[in-house]
């Protein structure tokens, strides 16, 4: 015995020495990095959580930049005099503390695209830029959003470079703040808070994208009003067919002479009320239907009347096999009608219990006259006439024939 402990006690201080120094090794190595040697705090916003959505506006090609030029042409004039609020400090004398502008409307209006095309000219002037998706703010923990937007906000601050901040979809950090399904109180908190502090910064610049703003609370509604930049729907015909001969050259096409302003207006009318992008689309379409036609390998660069007319119709008929107008109710909004429904099933219930107690208490008092229809007294009778007046509505039809023959029979010895 004395020998086996010798060689067991030995064995096992060397086994747990080993194992000690692989457990440092591993917690104290390279793995530093794992979660297990340093957990992540629930509301710490780690360097890697957010992507750098920089990008180099040098790296766009020609189509790329005649794209931005031409959305730029054509969107808000109030939207435009943002490059030059930023180049000329004096532009707006009485409101040199502009700093954030908010650009409303449908998907596809071209609020993005003017973003992108604000930030790329003023690339031009030395400012930097980013662009932050929203749903990449988003934090699974509770207030996590507030705080991974303010430390992105504060880096841009940080850097003492002039940037324009462009937060896509901004609508989904601030909505519904008054609900418990949603975590968006504090976010929207923390950028009005921030924002008020940026008043003086003339090296900062905010744009943010809202498909609407209606749901928004009403103390940020209300500081950003007059910062609103609606971007609505193209309805003219004029601006429709600039627009669309516009997006077709722009890819080295041209139009046969047989197109012409009436022939076009006339087509793109079908359309309806659209947006740029859904006229940039429809060309896409127009290309991919001329090279579907075209057997040869070189697609012509001409457009003529009969594959116009034809991607419009194929347009026009995707849009309706899709329900292209429907739209989709909200988190909240879905919410509130399961609230309304659940009221509505509940009153309901209620409504036919409570019919069902008055039927049973009729049908009681019809047995109650039925075992005493012999009765002859005058109160007995009165009280058939009282039960039969009163208690129609709840009586099946056999029922209500019973209670009437009692009240006959009683009327009929009452007259002996």
């Amino acid at each position: 015995m004395a020998q086996f402990f010798c060689i067991v006690f030995p064995l096992f201080f060397i086994s747990n020495t080993l194992f000690t120094q692989i457990t440092n090794d591993f917690f104290e190595g390279d793995s530093k990095k794992s979660i297990l040697s340093k957990p992540r705090q629930l509301f710490e916003i780690q360097e890697d959580d957010i992507a750098d959505t920089d990008e180099q506006q040098d790296d766009l090609n020609p189509q790329e930049i005649a794209e931005l030029e031409l959305v730029f042409e054509h969107s808000p004039k109030k939207a435009q005099v943002i490059v030059n609020h930023l180049t000329d400090h004096d532009y707006f004398p009485y409101n040199r503390d502009y700093r954030s502008a908010y650009f409303v409307g449908e998907p596809g209006s071209g609020k993005t695209t003017m973003a992108r095309a604000i930030a790329y000219k003023m690339s031009k002037q030395g400012w930097d830029y980013k662009f932050i998706g929203s749903t990449e703010l988003l934090g699974e923990y509770r207030n996590q959003t507030a705080r991974q937007l303010k430390k992105e906000l504060q880096k841009v601050v940080d850097s003492k470079r002039p940037t324009i901040v462009v937060i896509d979809e901004l609508h989904r950090l601030l909505e519904n703040t008054e609900s418990k399904h949603h975590d968006t109180d504090m976010a929207a908190t923390a950028l009005w808070l921030f924002l008020d502090k940026q008043r003086n910064n003339e090296n900062f610049f905010l744009i943010g994208t809202m498909n609407r703003i209606t749901k928004l609370p009403k103390p940020f509604k209300d500081r950003i009003l007059i910062d609103v930049i609606k971007f609505p729907s193209i309805d003219d015909a004029k601006v429709k067919n600039l627009l669309f001969r516009q997006t077709i050259t722009s890819y080295n096409m041209s139009f046969d002479n047989a197109v012409t302003d009436e022939f076009l207006d006339k087509e793109l009318a079908k359309l309806g009320p659209c947006f740029g992008r859904n006229l940039n689309k429809l060309s896409k379409l127009l290309f991919q239907l001329q090279r579907i036609d075209n057997q040869d390998r070189t697609m012509s660069s001409v457009i003529k009347k009969e594959i116009i007319a034809k991607s419009i119709a194929l347009y026009v008929q995707l849009k309706n096999d899709t329900d292209y107008d429907f739209i989709e109710e909200t988190d909240e909004e879905r919410q509130n009608r399961y609230h309304i429904e659940n009221i509505n099933i509940q009153k309901q219930h209620h409504q036919e219990s409570q019919k069902l107690q008055d039927q049973h208490f009729a049908q009681q008092q019809i047995f109650q006259l039925m075992s005493s229809q012999y009765s002859f007294n005058l109160v007995a009778r009165l009280h058939a006439q009282s039960y039969f007046d009163n208690t129609q509505s709840f009586l099946s039809n056999q029922q209500r024939a019973m209670l009437s023959k009692i009240a006959q029979e009683q009327e009929a010895r009452s007259k002996e």
